[in-house]
Protein backbone atom coordinates (compact mmCIF):
# COMPACT_ATOMS: atom_id res chain seq x y z
CA UNK A 1 0.00 0.00 0.00
CA UNK A 2 3.02 2.19 0.77
CA UNK A 3 4.43 1.79 -2.87
CA UNK A 4 1.33 3.15 -4.12
CA UNK A 5 1.22 5.67 -2.25
CA UNK A 6 4.77 7.02 -3.32
CA UNK A 7 4.19 6.16 -6.52
CA UNK A 8 0.19 6.63 -7.85
CA UNK A 9 0.95 6.72 -11.70
CA UNK A 10 0.95 2.94 -12.33
CA UNK A 11 -2.64 2.88 -10.40
CA UNK A 12 -4.13 5.64 -12.74
CA UNK A 13 -2.22 3.64 -15.97
CA UNK A 14 -3.94 0.71 -14.89
CA UNK A 15 -7.42 2.23 -14.31
CA UNK A 16 -7.02 3.47 -17.76
CA UNK A 17 -6.28 0.34 -18.94
CA UNK A 18 -8.99 -1.31 -17.85
CA UNK A 19 -11.10 1.43 -19.11
CA UNK A 20 -9.84 1.12 -22.54
CA UNK A 21 -9.97 -2.74 -22.61
CA UNK A 22 -13.67 -2.97 -21.29
CA UNK A 23 -14.62 -0.57 -24.15
CA UNK A 24 -12.43 -2.60 -26.84
CA UNK A 25 -11.50 -5.83 -25.90
CA UNK A 26 -10.20 -7.67 -28.72
CA UNK A 27 -8.57 -4.87 -30.72
CA UNK A 28 -4.77 -4.95 -31.42
CA UNK A 29 -4.07 -1.40 -31.97
CA UNK A 30 -5.88 -1.11 -28.78
CA UNK A 31 -3.43 -3.44 -26.97
CA UNK A 32 -0.58 -1.44 -28.57
CA UNK A 33 -1.64 2.09 -27.60
CA UNK A 34 -1.84 0.26 -23.88
CA UNK A 35 1.56 -0.97 -24.35
CA UNK A 36 2.87 2.44 -25.59
CA UNK A 37 1.15 3.95 -22.36
CA UNK A 38 2.40 2.47 -19.96
CA UNK A 39 6.41 2.74 -21.35
CA UNK A 40 5.68 6.23 -21.29
CA UNK A 41 3.68 6.81 -18.29
CA UNK A 42 5.61 9.35 -17.16
CA UNK A 43 4.66 12.10 -19.41
CA UNK A 44 0.83 11.88 -20.19
CA UNK A 45 0.83 14.26 -23.26
CA UNK A 46 3.02 11.95 -25.29
CA UNK A 47 0.98 8.59 -23.89
CA UNK A 48 -2.38 10.46 -24.74
CA UNK A 49 -0.98 11.11 -28.10
CA UNK A 50 0.15 7.42 -28.94
CA UNK A 51 -3.44 6.44 -27.64
CA UNK A 52 -4.80 8.72 -30.42
CA UNK A 53 -2.49 7.80 -33.02
CA UNK A 54 -3.27 3.78 -31.99
CA UNK A 55 -6.91 4.38 -32.48
CA UNK A 56 -6.42 6.43 -35.99
CA UNK A 57 -4.73 3.28 -37.68
CA UNK A 58 -7.46 0.99 -36.02
CA UNK A 59 -10.54 3.34 -38.22
CA UNK A 60 -7.85 3.31 -41.21
CA UNK A 61 -7.83 -0.70 -41.02
CA UNK A 62 -11.09 -1.24 -40.37
CA UNK A 63 -12.41 0.80 -43.83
Amino acid sequence: MEHAQTCPTPDVVAVMTQSLMTQQPASPPDVYSIALMTKSSSTGQISHDKICYGQMIKLQESE
